[in-house]
């Protein structure tokens, strides 16, 4: 009992971390799967992934000060979103995907609002991954072909052998961290593109 009393006090009334969850006498998360540095990895390889090679083009495009001004701005809007994601996480931790965690959100919502609402960030968020997946396929056809440059062959063939070479590893993957090898890999990669161009 005097365990939950200390941790009801503690909240954002009584001088709480910004990060910090509301209610934290909640039942806590039973984690599982992969460790906080094979998530950070990921979280790496995905995101940097993506970005680092469009970053460029970008800072070019709105200048030097604004290119800065912009990569701040959205590094404290990433921060912002992170803690209230965590936040929100900690205080349904039974949730287990991003759509459950929506539905435990509006719980108080009528019914016909609530599925209203889950159903519409399960298409936003089908939607942003089918995006992203056919940028990656489209990045796996450019890649080949720069590095096959001498093989007559268009695009779509090269974004469908490269697709069709990763097909057994996503067969047998049953969660990002299923290759931990392949994300090392691919974090190698990324700070060879970074640091490899800045030894020029």
């Amino acid at each position: 009992m005097a365990q939950a009393h200390e941790a009801k006090a503690i909240g954002p009334a009584n001088g709480a971390a910004y990060g910090a969850a509301v209610g934290s006498d909640a039942a806590p998360a039973i984690h599982g799967g992969n460790s906080a540095f094979l998530t950070a990895g990921i979280i790496v390889a995905d995101v940097v992934g993506a970005g680092i090679l469009s970053m460029a083009v970008a800072v070019k495009l709105l200048g030097w000060a604004m290119g800065a001004v912009a990569i701040v701005l959205l590094l404290a809007m990433n921060v912002h979103i992170s803690i209230l994601l965590w936040r929100v996480h900690m205080q349904h931790p039974q949730a287990r995907t991003f759509m459950e965690l929506t539905s435990a959100v509006c719980a108080d919502m009528p019914e016909g609002t609530r599925a209203a609402v889950v159903g519409l960030v399960g298409a936003a968020q089908s939607s942003f991954l089918f995006m992203v997946l056919g940028l990656y396929s489209l990045s796996i056809g450019e890649g080949l072909g720069k590095l096959f440059y001498d093989t007559q062959i268009c695009l779509p063939v090269w974004t469908l052998i490269g697709s069709l070479v990763l097909l057994p590893v996503h067969i047998n993957a049953t969660s990002l961290g299923s290759y931990t090898s392949l994300i090392y890999v691919n974090c190698s990669t990324i700070l060879g593109s970074i640091f490899g161009p800045a030894r020029l």
